[in-house]
């Protein structure tokens, strides 16, 4: 019945891109591909951009007294270096306006609250984070997007977070649905449409939580959850990797040559690779700021070959598609040239399927009954 389905929305749909000459994100050929089987390019901390040291959380363990407490906060970020603040907590050169403008499509969103409650863009937890512009002004932006660009899906996910889960969750639920309401697209378990489907309805948004955020707060049939629908590789292979070789290994020789009969979620690739400063906390606490390598410089290190090696090895090693391709930095890689490739692939798969002799089940014979001598 699932392949049936599947083939029926394939065909249905792209005539519906070729008579109206819609491109569903960027390519007609996209429209007849379900949600699930299209690959997206993606982001790493979407929203870590120009963030800046949270001193007043750092501020809150001085025992100093008072006053020399209150004097240290004051002069905290006068004393970060900017570059210090730029090598360790920005993932991204742009915000995520520019970044949807530059076709990326699926984000990741870091989120810390401050104490009044607010929720912000952040990077890091405790006294260790640096925090960025309010959440729901990261919200409109994409909603003023969306509305001038109807014919493209996007997916925003929320995972890490600094603050309280349940107060996090409701904040940021109740701001995506004042912002993004009309956009969002409500699954209610069933199976995914395809994207020319998402684009005929207006509900191009996607929306997923983890770490728990999923079943805080008030309920919305909009919100998916992460785990249960993405096989993620970072706990499981990818935590300890902190250089391109590490994380091109990790791949080839681990998670993308597992069984193929043991995948049954969405399919990742997160070419991310981080600092690996294990006395980070101390050091800030003294007001000492390593800047031996960036994160920029380690993006750069799997931005080009490594991500196509990855790329091409796990798209043919694992059952496809390939859900996301999500880096750092994107600005200097070869991300859209991956997803487009990959993509590709996926359109000429879809077609197979669709082309494939359909299974027709006989007609059971009912057995001759015996009779009696």
């Amino acid at each position: 019945m699932h392949l049936v389905s599947a083939v029926l929305a394939l065909l249905a749909a792209a005539p519906f891109a070729r008579a109206t000459g819609v491109a569903c994100n960027g390519s007609p050929d996209l429209c007849g591909l379900r949600y699930d089987q299209v690959t997206y390019a993606g982001t790493h901390n979407s929203g870590a951009k120009n963030l800046q040291f949270d001193c007043h959380r750092l501020a809150q363990g001085c025992k100093a007294g008072k006053i020399l407490c209150w004097a240290f906060e004051k002069s905290c970020n006068a004393l970060v270096p900017k570059n210090f603040e730029d090598c360790l907590w920005d993932n991204q050169d742009t915000d995520v306006a520019q970044q949807l403008q530059d076709g990326i499509r699926i984000f990741d969103l870091d989120t810390c609250q401050l104490d009044d409650g607010s929720v912000v863009n952040c990077h890091g937890f405790d006294t260790t984070r640096a925090i960025g512009p309010p959440i729901r002004s990261t919200f409109e932006s994409v909603a003023n997007w969306v509305k001038q660009n109807p014919n493209e899906v996007i997916t925003l996910t929320f995972g890490d977070h600094d603050g309280d889960t349940t107060a996090i969750a409701t904040s940021m639920k109740q701001a995506i649905q004042d912002t993004l309401g009309p956009h969002l697209y409500a699954r209610n378990g069933g199976a995914w449409p395809t994207l020319g489907q998402m684009v005929q309805s207006g509900k191009t948004v996607v929306v997923m939580f983890s770490r728990g955020m999923d079943t805080a707060g008030p309920h919305y049939d909009w919100v998916e959850s992460y785990d249960a629908l993405i096989d993620d590789p970072y706990f499981a292979v990818l935590a300890n990797d902190d250089s391109a070789d590490l994380l091109k290994s990790s791949y080839l020789n681990n998670w993308c040559v597992r069984d193929k009969a043991s995948v049954s979620k969405f399919q990742v690739i997160d070419a991310t690779i981080a600092l690996n400063m294990p006395d980070i906390k101390a050091k800030l606490a003294k007001l000492q700021f390593p800047t031996a390598i960036c994160n920029r410089d380690l993006a750069n290190s799997v931005n080009h070959d490594v991500l196509d090696n990855i790329a091409d090895f796990c798209s043919t090693h694992l059952a496809p598609p390939i859900y996301r391709v999500r880096i750092d930095f994107y600005g200097n890689s070869d991300l859209r040239a991956v997803v487009d490739k990959l993509n590709v692939r996926n359109v000429a798969n879809a077609a197979k399927l669709a082309s494939a002799p359909k299974m027709v089940a006989k007609p059971k014979q009912k057995k001759a009954l015996a009779v009696a001598q």
